[in-house]
């Protein structure tokens, strides 16, 4: 029973540290390039989270992966996890696509509090109008064509500096998977050291 209560107290331990900022590489396609992608991530504390994107221009992402140019231009907005729009960002990278020598790729960064938040993905030049998430007020800038111009649907794109990320395709830094494992090779021991006194008892 003792060794019970260790165990709990070790998990509960374990589960109380909060978990290091890290960084999640996404990968994937715009199905609907009228519709916008929703992402979700987590901040335990106060800190500056960045967005990038290499959809566009292409680049490193944050897990080592090597994107080609040739997607569709980007655009990112966050939100409070209550629809409270914090900004967005079409073109902040300043990265260049050698074959249009356009820069069109997301670098947009911001100073959060702890709480949850959500991150838009659309394509240029559907942009998130008014103060409040809601995908209907999801409009063009300034028209009604169509939003790839002839660039494949496949975006990239990174969230810099978060505790948790959920989305389609979120990939963990390494650094959080060595946490993670870390973490359940203390239980893991914690479990065997305990059934080898029930063993012997």
């Amino acid at each position: 029973m003792k060794r019970l209560a260790i165990l709990a107290a070790t998990v509960a331990a374990f589960a109380a540290v909060p978990a290091a900022a890290a960084d999640f590489s996404y990968r994937g396609t715009l199905t609907d390039p009228n519709t916008p992608l929703f992402f979700n991530f987590t901040a335990t504390g106060a800190s500056t989270v960045t967005l990038v994107s290499f959809s566009y221009a292409g680049g490193t992402q944050a897990d080592g992966t090597l994107v080609g140019r040739g997607g569709f231009d980007p655009r990112l907005a966050l939100f409070r996890a209550d629809g409270t729009f914090i900004g967005e960002d079409d073109d902040g990278s300043s990265v260049v696509d050698p074959s249009t020598t356009n820069s069109y790729d997301v670098r947009f960064s911001a100073p959060l509090t702890a709480g949850n938040y959500i991150v838009a993905l659309t394509a240029f030049p559907l942009t998130a109008n008014g103060n409040r998430l809601d995908v209907n007020n999801f409009r063009p800038a300034f028209d009604s064509t169509g939003r790839l111009d002839g660039r494949s649907s496949q975006f990239a794109f990174d969230i810099l500096g978060v505790d948790q990320a959920s989305g389609p395709g979120a990939v963990p830094e390494p650094a959080t998977w060595a946490m993670m494992i870390g973490g359940f090779g203390l239980i893991g021991t914690a479990l065997r050291r305990r059934t080898g006194d029930t063993a012997t008892a």
